[in-house]
């Protein structure tokens, strides 16, 4: 079984974005290119930069079966920030 919540901000602005317990995401933008400033991490939580370029910027936060993904990404122009969470295990038992 999967759980999946998606958020999508558009348009976004640059700053700090909680990723629920996990940790927080801090970047720029100065109108055309992003900035990566910052991973943080909660106790017990591992971060990956999956994708650290000018028009894209993606982060994995993952505990057990929980993972957070952070995505902000420069399309025409725009600042849009996507930010996923899942949660998968086993189907209980009905």
């Amino acid at each position: 079984m999967e759980i999946e919540l998606k958020q999508d901000i558009e348009p976004a602005q640059a700053g700090t974005y909680q990723l629920g317990d996990a940790g927080e995401v801090e970047f720029q933008f100065d109108g055309s290119a992003l900035t990566l400033v910052d991973v943080r991490t909660q106790e017990g939580w591992n971060a990956v930069v999956d994708e650290e370029a000018s028009d894209e910027i993606e982060v994995d936060f993952m505990f057990g079966n929980v993972e957070w993904e952070f995505e902000a990404e420069v399309d025409d122009g725009e600042l849009e920030v996507e930010i996923d969470q899942k949660i998968s295990g086993p189907i209980p038992n009905q």
